[in-house]
C-alpha cells in the first residue's frame, strides 16, 4: 500500500506560523522518523519511509498555499492513499478533524488542490486553529505565530497526528473512510 502525506503551508520563511501548521507537522514527523527529504521538480521535498509492505511518501512545497493544486500535481498522478494535512480555522486551537471527500471549506490550498484532481476524494487532517476571540483579520491571523501555550497545545495534537500516521494500514484506511473521524477510530480527544 502506498500513502502519500502532504503538509501545506507556505515558504520556508513562514515557518511557525498558524497557515503553516500542516507542513510544520509533516516536516517534523520526517525530523523524527530520522528520514530525510530529497528536492523534486516544482519546489518540492520527497521523505520516503518503507515498513513491510506499506510505503510512505511525505511532501512539503517551497510554494505558496494557494498554490498547492499546481504544486503537488505531479504527487497526484499514481493511485494511492492521499492524505492532505492542514490548517483549519473553523475548528478550535487542540482540535482536529480526519475527513474524506468534503468540500474545500473556503480553504484555499484545498480549493487548488480539488481544482487540480477534479476530486474531493482525498484524506484531510484538519488541524484547529481558530482562537477563543473573534478574529478582525483572517488573513493576518494565518500569518501569524502561535504563542508559547498554543504550541504546548499543538504538542499534544502533533503526537496524535504521528501516532494516528503510525496506526495505518489498509484496515484502518477501510474503517476511516467508513467513520470518517479519528476520534471513533482512535478515540482522540478535543482540548479547548
Amino acid at each position: 500500500m502506498e500513502v502519500k502525506i502532504i503538509g501545506l503551508g507556505n515558504p520556508k520563511k513562514y515557518e511557525g506560523t498558524r497557515h503553516n501548521i500542516g507542513r510544520d507537522f509533516v516536516t517534523n514527523l520526517v525530523k523524527e522518523k530520522k528520514i530525510n527529504f530529497t528536492q523534486q521538480k516544482r519546489k518540492l521535498s520527497k521523505a520516503t519511509e518503507v515498513t513491510g509492505n506499506n510505503t510512505f511518501n511525505y511532501y512539503t512545497s517551497e510554494s505558496y498555499i494557494n498554490n498547492s493544486g499546481e504544486s503537488f500535481k505531479s504527487v497526484f498522478r499514481n493511485k494511492s492513499i492521499l492524505i492532505v494535512v492542514h490548517d483549519e480555522l473553523d475548528l478550535p486551537i487542540g482540535t482536529c478533524k480526519f475527513s474524506f471527500a468534503k468540500s474545500d471549506a473556503g480553504h484555499n490550498g484545498i480549493k487548488s488542490i480539488i481544482r487540480q484532481m477534479k476530486t474531493k476524494s482525498f484524506y484531510r487532517f484538519r488541524i484547529g486553529i481558530s482562537p477563543k476571540y473573534k478574529i478582525i483579520d483572517k488573513a493576518d491571523y494565518v500569518l501569524k505565530k502561535f504563542n508559547e501555550s498554543e504550541q504546548k497545545i499543538l504538542q499534544e495534537v502533533f503526537n496524535e497526528f504521528k501516532k494516528t500516521i503510525d496506526d495505518i494500514n489498509p484496515e484502518t484506511m477501510s474503517e476511516l473512510e467508513s467513520k470518517r473521524s479519528i476520534s471513533e477510530l482512535f478515540g482522540f480527544w478535543s482540548k479547548n
